[in-house]
């Protein structure tokens, strides 16, 4: 008589150090804007995400998302209602803060984002942008960017 095979015991789960989790998220709402704190566990780096609907500030300054198929390379913005600035005076200073000049498709280099220096808009409350005048202006609210960047900074974003 044959002695019973005892059964095939069940593996150790996987286990492996990328099956933890690398990050803890906050999340806080300052003045109207949400700052996304990803922090690497082990680094304790930060990668923050400071945006609004369509807004979103990155290197110094602020990008306003249209559709994709929206050219924003000749739009017109105005600061609370002043006078009218060409996006296109922004190329110079939008590269030194490390923006590419267009994205890779041939019928739409702008990829739908329009990008203002914050420097031209601190204190400012809204942005009122024509894109073309085949689009009515679309009025985007700003106001409280200057302290939700602070924070920002405060918490050691950069």
């Amino acid at each position: 008589m044959m002695a019973a095979i005892p059964p095939h015991p069940e593996p150790a789960p996987f286990w492996a150090p990328w099956h933890h989790t690398t990050t803890r998220t906050t999340i806080q709402h300052v003045a109207g804007w949400t700052l996304r704190i990803d922090t690497d566990v082990f680094s304790g780096q930060p990668k923050c995400r400071l945006y609004r609907n369509n807004i979103e500030y990155q290197r110094q300054a602020l990008v306003f998302r249209f559709p994709r198929d929206v050219d924003t390379s000749t739009a017109i913005y105005r600061i609370d209602g002043g006078a009218p600035n060409w996006a296109q005076s922004d190329m110079v200073e939008l590269v030194s803060l490390g923006f590419a000049l267009h994205y890779d498709d041939l019928t739409n280099s702008s990829g739908g984002y329009l990008r203002i220096p914050l420097r031209k808009i601190r204190l400012a409350h809204r942005i009122r942008v024509e894109v073309s005048t085949l689009h009515p202006p679309t009025t985007f609210d700003i106001g409280g960017v200057d302290q939700a960047v602070a924070t920002a900074r405060g918490l050691g974003c950069t």
